[in-house]
């Protein structure tokens, strides 16, 4: 049975959401777990993109769904409800004010309008993300070609892998930035998890650019 609950407003105490007995009983979703997790298969994918680069495709479509949880995660603020467009937002504050008895859709918004949401002052509670023009291109970069992997065309497409690599480059520090605009989410070391499977990612990929003699076999 999928048990659906609240957002993390309406949960039991983080607590007690880390005892054992609910870590057996439950497996957890959230925007930040969802970033943790594809962040460390991300930095998994490229390691063994080294001697096999088919592995890119599925690092660039874990990388975009780390980065898009982390900046869901990001704008989510206190209320939680800030990765919504502002109608559904208003109808979450009805519902924790108790003026709407069924729990509303929870329909985020798509990628370009998160990655955008993000830069603004105005939508962050805690401070916008200041990306640079390089990470906006490779972050542009990134949407498309997790397009093409996960709504497949009837079409065949060839990347060098060179392209996938420079793309990915960007991806620590795109998912840093997330982590850092709210750091405080970032419990139980979550943080520092990311930390480490961006030092990886990058530490793969300059070895997927120079592959070593080794590493071919």
């Amino acid at each position: 049975m999928v048990q659906r609950t609240a957002p993390a407003r309406k949960l039991v105490p983080l607590a007690a959401q880390t005892s054992a007995k609910l870590t057996l009983m439950y497996v957890h979703i959230s925007a930040r777990q969802t970033c943790v997790q594809q962040a460390q298969r991300t930095a998994e994918h490229i390691e063994a993109a080294v001697t096999d680069p088919q592995r890119l495709v599925d690092a660039i479509r874990c990388a975009h769904l780390a980065f898009m949880a982390g900046l869901t995660e990001a704008l989510s603020g206190s209320a939680g409800i800030g990765a919504f467009k502002d109608k559904l937002a208003g109808e979450h504050l009805k519902f924790l004010r108790g003026e709407r008895a069924d729990m509303p859709s929870e329909h985020t918004l798509h990628f370009a309008e998160l990655f955008e949401w993000a830069q603004d002052p105005d939508r962050m509670e805690w401070g916008a993300i200041p990306f640079t023009e390089d990470e906006k291109q490779a972050a542009a970069e990134l949407d498309g070609l997790r397009g093409l992997i996960d709504h497949p065309k009837p079409t065949h497409w060839s990347v060098e892998p060179g392209q996938l690599v420079k793309v990915l480059g960007f991806v620590p520090k795109l998912l840093e930035k997330c982590v850092a605009a709210a750091f405080h989410h970032y419990v139980d070391g979550d943080g520092e998890t990311v930390q480490v499977a961006a030092a990886r990612m990058s530490a793969g990929l300059s070895r997927v650019s120079r592959p070593s003699l080794a590493d071919q076999g």
